[in-house]
């Protein structure tokens, strides 16, 4: 959230709209990257069972990304397509959602599906830096990334159903997200956006959100807009988007709202995010 002046240089202009989806994508991937592959003792770092990573390289932002994805149980033993969580951030919480997402669906409790997480750009070595460019006035070249590379290169490479495709973002992330949800909602089916963090661009959002009920009433995608109870500065501008957003009535709209009591920024998205996953892919 320390970006302000870049948030409202990106806020402030329309996300473009992109070419449709290319039916493939130029693998030249495996760059060398800068991420940290031993611990500062020097012994091999812990891996999480049942992932793997890729590298792609982008053309649309000049930047490397690796790709750590779960597959579900199962996964091996068929020919389903399944649905598919495009999750960035995933130097912070990659680990807690795979954790997460193998437990619920380990337990039957929600339908399996592959988890997708975005490094920050080129390693773990300033990952503030390059979220706070790809999240803000880097969106139009990220989000052209996701479009025309991500999830091209997902699709051509697993069985992911192109009908099933779902977006987790928190707070700058969530910022992010709230913009595509507006301007390019094709992109993804499903939207969880988690303590969005509107304030950082003087809450231009809700002005955003008065422009695209201007243009239309559709807007199909199903949203999960989640909170602490304890983001006081956060607060505000999220009830109001979500007011806004029920007070248009757009067509097609299913949108959700969930609050965690007693917890803080760093916090509120994990501690929502099993109920926001049953709901999600519920069988």
């Amino acid at each position: 959230m320390r970006s302000l002046v870049a948030a409202r240089a990106f806020l402030g202009v329309a996300v473009a709209c992109f070419p449709p989806l290319a039916a493939a994508v130029e693998k030249a991937v495996e760059p060398p990257l800068k991420m940290k592959t031993v611990a500062p003792s020097g012994r091999p770092m812990a891996t999480l069972p049942g992932t793997e990573v890729r590298s792609i390289a982008s053309r649309a932002t000049g930047d490397a990304y690796d790709i750590y994805v779960l597959l579900p149980p199962g996964y091996g033993e068929g020919r389903a397509l399944y649905p598919v969580l495009y999750h960035p951030d995933a130097f912070y919480t990659f680990g807690a959602m795979a954790d997460l997402a193998r437990n619920l669906q380990g337990s039957g409790q929600v339908r399996p599906f592959i988890l997708v997480g975005i490094s920050e750009g080129v390693g773990w070595d300033s990952p503030e830096t390059h979220r706070g460019r790809d999240f803000t006035t880097g969106a139009s070249a990220y989000l052209a990334f996701l479009r025309e590379e991500l999830i091209p290169f997902v699709q051509s490479a697993y069985r992911a159903d192109p009908r099933q495709r779902a977006f987790h973002g928190a707070s700058l992330g969530a910022l992010f997200g709230a913009v595509v949800l507006l301007q390019a909602p094709d992109t993804f089916q499903a939207y969880i956006l988690s303590s969005p963090a509107f304030p950082v661009a003087d809450e231009v959002i809700l002005k955003k959100e008065n422009e695209r009920a201007r243009v239309g009433k559709d807007l199909p995608a199903r949203v999960f807009l989640t909170i602490g109870s304890e983001e006081a500065a956060l607060v505000s501008s999220f009830d109001q988007f979500c007011r806004q957003l029920r007070n248009h009535a757009y067509r097609g709209l299913e949108l959700t709202v969930l609050r965690a009591q007693g917890q803080v920024h760093e916090t509120a998205a994990m501690v929502n995010m099993p109920s926001v996953l049953r709901q999600l892919y519920h069988k």
